[in-house]
């Protein structure tokens, strides 16, 4: 049945765009709009194009400024390619500022809170597999537990 919503949703998504890469954008996992603006979702080549960019958001080491929320925005935001293209050509920040520029100060925030949002949940969704694979009994819930005539619990 959930196939059968998914196609629904695709041939929907094709008729209202007549875009066939915007249906197939609009059912990637993890991709949202914000503010009229379609992220994508946290993939690897989201976070290396930010590790690339000296990102905090990606690397750690600082708090992250509005710059780097805006650039992750951005980076999610845009053809991968242009953002590498930017990040080689050293001009990422300037074409973020003017980016984000245009955005109203609503839209500014929204796509700031959403990135923060997206990123929490990428970073925990790989925690979980990391320690899923660390340890499969305690991430799968339908693994056997300790069965009442061995367990010690007291009277």
């Amino acid at each position: 049945m959930k196939g059968n919503d998914t196609l629904a949703r695709a041939v929907a998504l094709n008729r209202a765009d007549l875009n066939p890469a915007a249906a197939i954008a609009g059912l990637a996992p993890g991709s949202r709009e914000v503010a009229g603006i379609r992220l994508r979702p946290v993939t690897m080549a989201v976070h290396l194009l930010l590790e690339k960019a000296g990102n905090p958001l990606a690397v750690g080491g600082r708090e992250p400024t509005t710059l780097d929320v805006m650039t992750a925005a951005w980076a999610m935001s845009h053809p991968t390619t242009e953002v590498l293209t930017a990040l080689e050509d050293g001009h990422h920040d300037r074409k973020v500022i003017l980016w984000a520029e245009s955005l109203t100060p609503r839209a500014a925030q929204e796509l700031a809170l959403a990135i923060r949002e997206m990123m929490r949940e990428a970073f925990a969704t790989a925690l979980s597999v990391g320690d899923a694979e660390a340890d499969p009994d305690a991430a799968d819930p339908k693994a056997p537990g300790p069965s009442p005539a061995t367990s010690s619990a007291g009277p």
